[in-house]
């Protein structure tokens, strides 16, 4: 898996602070958004497509990934 490039990842750090997401979720946050971005080189999804957020959380649900965990990968890969 590669890592989030460090102006990507230092860019969306500024975001989570500024959307007031807890400094504990932080590192749950960057996963998602990793994961995410990982999900969408492997199936040639368009990062900033919508559709491509819908197919990653269906693969989620696939993975038997929790309603939770689901919700959380959404607002990691919506906050903008």
């Amino acid at each position: 898996m590669e890592p989030i490039p460090a102006e990507i990842r230092n860019r969306y750090d500024a975001a989570l602070v500024k959307g007031d997401v807890p400094l504990s979720a932080h590192f749950h946050y960057r996963k998602w958004l990793r994961y995410y971005l990982d999900f969408c080189l492997k199936y040639r999804y368009e990062i900033l497509e919508k559709e491509s957020l819908s197919y990653f959380l269906k693969k989620l649900g696939a993975k038997n990934q929790t309603e939770q965990q689901q919700k959380q990968a959404f607002h990691a890969v919506s906050i903008s």
